[in-house]
């Protein structure tokens, strides 16, 4: 087995899910894997234990890949890095010439999303010493035509013992300092009882929607495309995400909607909470809704394969991963143009008409609802970290 930095993001969602169930895997498997996770400006490695044992400023790296770590010397034999190209080339250009000649002596992974298609060829330079990893069958096309060869693709896991229909389990947390009760401990029989917990009427439809406010999710479309909907007056839109983030202020963008219809958006406000929300009460969230709305591309699409898990049928977007990863548990919406971003490539819009259309159609048919909440649960069984690890597994081999 090998010596695997693994450079990766600490949260619970996003890349951090995928750090945070790759990596004890890899551990199990033998492999002795160190993480070097990085919020905002700071970097910590962690032990064989997950704990954070020491700081490393981001001027060390250079130092950590060629001498070894400060404390005892470790040197990897790969290095994983688990993000965009734009952040995987800043910490190449952050750290100057010296990092990019220590990750050419290295067996370096790049597990990459890719989002849109018209890729440069500055990046397939790139990906000439920096192996790159694909998320899906659409992006390892993309890299491709821009590298002359074909990367292995490995899909993100959905955990299904959190993400599965109701019944649910939901364990009681306490603060670790004072006792007090942080989440109180349930078991959530039924649609109805999830819907109380959140303060959902019962007797709507609900849509619901889970990802970040950033500029390629398209929010605005959405918000466009279902304010008609929003009108009928029995449906409403939940929004679980930080209202200000990458894109801006989300509610500045409802507050533009007739009264009538932003009455019926509401957000969970959790991500304005230390942690957020765990990810079993995510799961219980799904399965509050009706169906789950995405309309922008995605290199993957975490919250719909765990959407989909949960027996809630989705919509999106005909175009990047989405197609792969909704398959039979939702209808997809077709690109009405593209746009040209600062990361190089571009990324499709949904035809607004279409996603509107094909969300009421879901409304108004309860029983192509079900059938394709039904496939999904089947559909994402393809979607295991198990698997995943064992690639990785495989990929971090040194001959």
């Amino acid at each position: 087995m090998s010596r695997v930095l693994w450079f990766g993001d600490s949260a619970d969602t996003g890349f951090g899910t995928v750090t945070n169930n790759i990596v004890p895997r890899l551990r199990a498997m033998g492999h002795d894997v160190r993480t070097l996770v990085q919020n905002a400006t700071w970097w910590h490695h962690g032990g064989a234990d997950s704990g954070i044992l020491a700081m490393v400023p981001p001027g060390d790296l250079v130092n950590v890949l060629t001498i070894g770590f400060p404390d005892d010397g470790w040197l990897p034999d790969t290095v994983v890095l688990t993000a965009d190209y734009g952040q995987a080339l800043q910490q190449v250009a952050g750290n100057g010439q010296a990092l990019f000649d220590a990750f050419s002596k290295r067996n370096v992974l790049h597990y990459c999303p890719i989002e849109g298609d018209d890729l440069s060829p500055e990046q397939g330079n790139f990906w000439q010493i920096i192996h790159p990893i694909a998320m899906s069958q659409f992006g390892a096309d993309q890299i491709e035509k821009v590298t002359g060869k074909r990367p292995p693709v490995i899909p993100h896991g959905v955990d299904t013992s959190i993400f599965h229909p109701l019944p649910l389990q939901i364990p009681e947390i306490r603060n670790v300092v004072d006792g007090t009760i942080i989440q109180n401990g349930l078991t959530v029989k039924s649609k109805r009882q999830a819907r109380f917990d959140f303060g959902l009427d019962p007797s709507h439809i609900v849509l619901l929607r889970c990802d970040r406010y950033m500029r390629r999710k398209h929010y605005p479309a959405m918000l466009r495309a279902l304010t008609p909907t929003l009108l009928r007056g029995d449906v409403d839109l939940v929004i679980h995400c930080r209202v200000q983030d990458q894109a801006g202020a989300l509610e500045y963008e409802t507050a533009k909607m007739p009264p009538e219809a932003r009455k019926h958006v509401g957000f969970t406000q959790k991500h304005n909470t230390w942690r957020g929300m765990s990810a079993v009460k995510l799961a219980e969230l799904y399965n509050a809704a009706d169906i789950y709305v995405s309309c922008g591309p995605e290199g993957f699409g975490q919250t719909i394969a765990e959407s989909l898990a949960c027996g809630v049928s989705a919509v999106g977007i005909n175009d990047s991963a989405v197609p792969e990863v909704i398959g039979t548990g939702g209808l997809l919406v077709k690109v009405a143009h593209y746009e040209d971003n600062e990361y190089n490539h571009r990324w499709a819009n949904p035809d607004e008409d279409e996603l509107r259309r094909t969300v009421e159609l879901l409304i108004d048919d309860p029983e192509l609802r079900e059938e394709l909440g039904h496939n999904g649960i089947e559909h994402v069984k393809r979607f295991n970290w198990d698997t995943a690890a064992a690639q990785f597994s495989e990929l971090c081999r040194v001959a």
